[in-house]
């Protein structure tokens, strides 16, 4: 699953970005709307999250953030950043 989803970066749209911003809002915690715009709001998130797992930390969701946003999205518990 995770070498189909695409790169995601500051101006892309859809439905992966709402698949992003979903599971960043409901497993890492804070103010997100759900938008499908991958706006500047979403790009401190995604690098919240890649600060939080010790990953890159570029605001890109690549191959490696994926698989990190996929390990969220099955927890049974949220992840709260500090926003």
């Amino acid at each position: 699953m995770t070498g189909s989803n695409p790169r995601l970066e500051l101006g892309s749209t859809g439905l992966s970005v709402r698949q992003v911003q979903i599971i960043i809002q409901v497993k890492a915690g804070g103010d997100l709307p759900i938008t499908g715009i991958f706006d500047e709001k979403t790009y401190d998130r995604v690098r919240d999250v890649q600060r939080f797992f010790k990953i890159k930390e570029d605001g890109i969701v690549d191959s490696e953030t994926w698989e990190v946003l996929e390990t969220l999205a099955a927890a049974t518990f949220p992840i709260q950043s500090k926003r």
